[in-house]
């Protein structure tokens, strides 16, 4: 075992347990005019300005995984998936690897370092438009989050061959949490202003949520540690903190906890003069605004010894396999605390949602073609925060009642360029926002995808239900068919 494996298992031990990592943000899925509750999770106000008097989300899902540090060398997600028992490391690494690997992985390090693992599961969903400008959703869904934005520089290979025997050395202050939970949600949103003018509109989702699984790792004030072997490394000092739950090898899906969040949103359109629904619509919502509180089945540790000790790899060989992180804690804390004390701190912890300021402007080119810009900016405001990643995005569209697609060009954390490609066929939304992850052999540093199922009237008539002065909106115009009225 290198010496580097001692590092992993201090820094992603909170892994165990957690090794099924349930997309991004689904842009193709909310931001056209045909998204309806789709729409509402993104910004609450949506809702008012959809095409549609009702819409129903049978069944949505995405998920994505991103990061800057480690990739696989030539690969596409499928033969990353085909090739996956004969993954190895490139050779620069001088890790041992039994054979020659079909594929290789290496690492590039970049400034600021994160990594992100991401899932949504969209459950039944629907939204419905009165006539009388006010609009009602309710919304459920599944969501993972597993991320951090500032991976220790000594988690890459490279710069951990350089550290010299009895070298001193400091690992910056980091964190990395993750949590699994389910939503219910309540939507409310009201138009102001007539469909043919432009308008105001406002929306609120309020949501209930449960707590599954979570985890989370702070290193609050850095550690120092001294490289005493190969296979041996001191902790000079050390202040940090882990948390838990334990039930995570139950297969069952068991609620720890239960926690409250809301969503608050605006849109402003502006009148276009012809075929046009509109000429702009501006919005703007705070999203994932609350906080998960975990009372079951929960263990919260605390890393703060007063001497140095000393860790072998050794330590950590033949793990309890009924409970292996119980097993390594247990074996950290006598040679951290020599036996004189355990390092559990307590039995609840406390996450918050991964809040985000969320700014889009949308222009209408026809009545068919638009474009998009959305800013996402993530808000880490308080202890234990779900961080998810900043996105910038311009996504150039064709729409229609039947037919869409639309080509997202979007900014991961200030990072990496990425191209995506959505379609949608009447119903059925298919999705990605890293399209060259699937279909070209490069450097893979993750992958995205999200597919949607819904059913809504075969007219259009969200705009056209004879609100406001009652001329009935651009979605109604040129189209030989009755307008829904509620």
């Amino acid at each position: 075992m290198q010496y580097s494996k001692i590092l992993y298992i201090i820094l992603f031990w909170g892994f165990c347990g957690y090794t099924s990592l349930y997309a991004q943000e689904q842009l193709g899925l909310r931001l056209d005019n045909y998204s309806g509750a789709n729409a509402i999770t993104l910004n609450p106000a949506a809702n008012a300005t959809c095409a549609f008097a009702w819409d129903i989300n049978l069944i949505g899902l995405g998920m994505s995984v991103n990061n800057n540090l480690a990739y696989i060398e030539k690969a596409s997600l499928g033969k990353a998936l085909r090739n996956t028992n004969s993954i190895g490391p490139d050779p620069a690494l001088n890790i041992s690897f039994n054979g020659k690997p079909t594929l290789e992985y290496n690492f590039k390090d970049k400034s600021p370092r994160y990594g992100s693992a991401v899932a949504r599961v969209m459950g039944p969903s629907f939204v419905l438009n009165l006539s009388s400008g006010h609009s009602f959703g309710l919304f459920t869904s599944v969501r993972t989050l597993i991320s951090t934005h500032s991976i220790p520089i000594v988690v890459n290979p490279y710069e951990t061959q350089r550290i010299r025997r009895n070298q001193t050395f400091d690992v910056a202050p980091f964190n990395l949490r993750g949590l699994s939970w389910s939503e219910f949600g309540l939507n409310y949103a009201y138009r102001l202003g007539d469909d043919t003018d432009g308008g105001l509109a406002i929306g609120v989702n309020a949501k209930w949520m449960q707590g599954f699984q979570g985890f989370f790792i702070n290193n609050f004030s850095g550690t120092k540690m001294t490289r005493l072997s190969r296979d041996t490394v001191r902790f000079d000092a050390l202040n940090g903190e882990l948390g838990f739950t334990n039930n995570y090898d139950d297969a069952s899906t068991h609620s720890n906890g239960n926690g409250f969040g809301f969503d608050l949103g605006v849109l402003l359109t502006t009148p276009a003069g012809d075929d046009r629904p509109y000429e702009w619509r501006l919005g703007a919502s705070l999203i994932d605004l609350g906080k998960i509180n975990i009372t079951k089945n929960a263990k919260v540790h605390q890393f703060q010894p007063k001497e140095a000790f000393e860790l072998n790899e050794k330590d950590f060989e033949n793990l309890d396999t009924n409970d292996p992180l119980a097993d390594a804690i247990r074996r950290f804390d006598q040679k951290a605390f020599n036996n004189a004390q355990s390092s559990l701190k307590g039995n609840s912890m406390t996450f918050g949602l991964p809040m985000a300021l969320h700014l889009q402007a949308d222009y209408a080119f026809s009545k068919n073609v638009f474009v998009n810009g959305v800013v996402i900016q993530r808000m880490p405001i308080g202890q234990n925060i779900l961080e998810r990643d900043n996105l910038i995005a311009v996504t150039p569209r064709y729409e229609s009642r039947w037919l869409g697609a639309s080509l997202p060009i979007s900014l991961l954390n200030y990072q990496q360029m990425r191209v995506g490609l959505v379609a949608r066929l009447a119903f059925l939304t298919i999705g990605t926002e890293h399209l060259m992850s699937l279909i070209s052999n490069s450097d893979l540093y993750g992958t995205d995808f999200y597919v949607a199922l819904k059913i809504n009237p075969f007219q259009i008539g969200q705009l056209s239900t004879g609100r406001g002065k009652g001329k009935g909106g651009n979605w109604g115009k040129n189209k030989r068919v009755s307008c829904y009225k509620f």
